[in-house]
């Protein structure tokens, strides 16, 4: 695929990533939760790095954030309707990278302006495009990892 991010080298200081998956709703005594779906982490080589659950209690409705080194990342998680989706998440020294796929057409947050939502191929937002200090330049481009022979994710 050509377009897709830049493979960025690891950055000692950390930052941080939040993924709002498939959410299961369950009643537990008339109480509705809607706990995330776990989802795997990948680095830009496409080699495993981690395997967040995403919730700890079932009445976690609110998805767990982890910190990484800065650099490329790819996600592996699942997204209502379409199963099981593989998205490049940047993660930046110092700031959160948000994914959401959830969303069906529209991004969670409203103050985002169209032109800086990464979308899925179908159109579908699932975050935003990473802001750039003025004169940075990719280190070198890179096409997405093959990461269809790897295992699904776990649960």
């Amino acid at each position: 695929m050509s377009g897709m991010p830049f493979r960025q080298a690891k950055t000692a200081i950390p930052g941080q990533l939040q993924v709002f998956t498939l959410a299961l709703t369950f009643n537990d005594g008339g109480i509705r939760y809607s706990p995330n779906t776990p989802y795997d982490v990948f680095d830009a080589d496409g080699r495993f790095v981690i395997h967040v659950r995403n919730a700890t209690m079932k009445s976690d409705q609110v998805a767990e954030i982890v910190s990484l080194p800065g650099g490329l990342y790819f996600v592996r998680a699942q997204a209502p309707a379409i199963g099981v989706v593989e998205i490049p998440a940047l993660v930046m020294p110092e700031q959160l990278t948000f994914i959401n796929v959830q969303q069906l057409g529209r991004p969670r947050y409203q103050t985002d302006r169209v032109g800086d939502w990464v979308t899925l191929p179908n159109g579908w937002p699932v975050g935003r495009k990473a802001n750039f200090e003025s004169g940075a330049k990719p280190a070198q481009l890179a096409s997405p990892p093959k990461l269809g022979s790897l295992p699904p994710i776990s649960k």
